[in-house]
This record gives structure tokens, C-alpha cells and sequence, in this order.
């Protein structure tokens, strides 16, 4: 898609033809799981999500800055709401690495767990969420 210049139009990243667009609009919820590094295009994806359950060696970072580029996932719109404008400006502008406790404590994620992330731990998510959902689910 890149390669061609004909396609880059701004209705290819606004819009239903998004994936991003798509993660924000979908009817039930989306839960990223971080196990790991989430880093600028991964952490735009994970913000666009729901909510984020991280394991204790997840971590996130913006390095847009450092190769001078502009978010265009959303991250300049969506961070500032999940974190705050100073500290989404803090780790934007200087690239800071976000540790998966200090995100919790910042409201950026959900629960820090332990444990692995896995397909047990969504079961969990859901059975609680379950009593609360009307068509949450299909």
C-alpha cells in the first residue's frame, strides 16, 4: 500500500477501511493482552483497544519522535485521554519507556498480571464481564 502514492489518500486511514478505525467502533469489546514490548505502532493498536492487560514485563513506548514521524494511529488523540496530556506529552516528545506497573497506576492498563497472559485468563475476563453484558458477545 505504501509503495504507491496513488493510494495514499486520507480516506485509506479514515474510516471503516481502517483497522484501527475498526478496533474502535467494533461491537463487543477488544482486549489487548501485552506480554511484552508494545512499542509505537503496537502501542497505538493496543490503545485503540478496550481496555489492556498486561503481564509484569510489559512495557510501552512512542518512538515516534526519534524518527521524527507523526502518530497516525491515533496515539496523539487517545493517549493524552488515557494518561493525561503531560505525561502523554512526557512520553511522546522523549520516547520514556512506560513500565506495564506504572501504566496501571496511570489508568493506561487494566490489571498487571503475574502470570502468563493466555486463553484462560480471557475466560476469566469474560465470565466477569458476562452479568454485566447485554450483546456483548457473538
Amino acid at each position: 500500500m505504501f509503495a504507491d502514492p496513488k493510494l495514499m489518500t486520507a480516506e485509506a486511514f479514515i474510516g471503516p477501511q481502517n483497522s484501527l478505525w475498526q478496533l474502535r467502533h467494533c461491537k463487543f469489546p477488544v482486549i489487548a493482552a501485552v506480554a511484552g514490548p508494545c512499542i509505537t505502532g503496537g502501542f497505538e493498536l493496543a490503545l485503540n483497544c478496550d481496555f489492556i492487560i498486561a503481564s509484569r514485563s510489559a512495557f510501552f513506548q512512542d518512538t515516534h519522535a526519534r524518527y521524527g514521524i507523526v502518530p497516525g494511529g491515533g496515539m496523539a488523540s487517545v493517549l493524552p485521554r488515557s494518561i493525561g496530556l503531560h505525561a502523554a506529552k512526557w512520553t511522546s516528545m522523549v520516547c520514556q519507556r512506560i513500565p506495564a506497573e506504572r501504566a496501571h497506576m496511570l489508568g493506561l492498563v487494566a490489571e498487571v498480571r503475574t502470570s502468563s497472559i493466555s486463553l484462560p485468563l480471557f475466560d476469566t475476563v469474560v465470565a466477569r464481564a458476562l452479568p454485566f453484558a447485554t450483546s456483548a458477545l457473538c
